[in-house]
């Protein structure tokens, strides 16, 4: 948060916070311009899945996104299948989303 702070921006920087979107704040620079699924990888709401649409942002270490590798994978489906196989998981503080 101190580093979002310290960087102001236009930019979205999104993190294991489930309310907002994800959204920690807004940095003045972005790792990333694509589209993906952003998953949050620990604390009570680990496995919280995302849709992000084409746009510039970053995430920080509390969270990892998933980008397909063929054109045949549609991302609303694979959201929908990954909050369902998350949801048998329950992923928590212990039980975090790993590689």
């Amino acid at each position: 948060k101190k580093y979002v702070n310290d960087n102001k921006g236009i930019y979205p920087v999104f993190s294991a916070n489930t309310k907002r979107n994800g959204l920690l704040g807004n940095i003045n620079h972005f790792d990333y311009d694509i589209e993906c699924i952003q998953i949050t990888t620990n604390g009570v709401y680990a496995g919280t899945s995302f849709y992000r649409p084409k746009q510039k942002f970053s995430i920080n270490g509390d969270a990892k996104i998933l980008i397909k590798k063929s054109e045949k994978l549609d991302y609303h489906y694979l959201l929908y299948e990954l909050k369902r196989v998350f949801l048998e998981a329950e992923f928590n503080w212990q039980n975090t989303v790993s590689d």
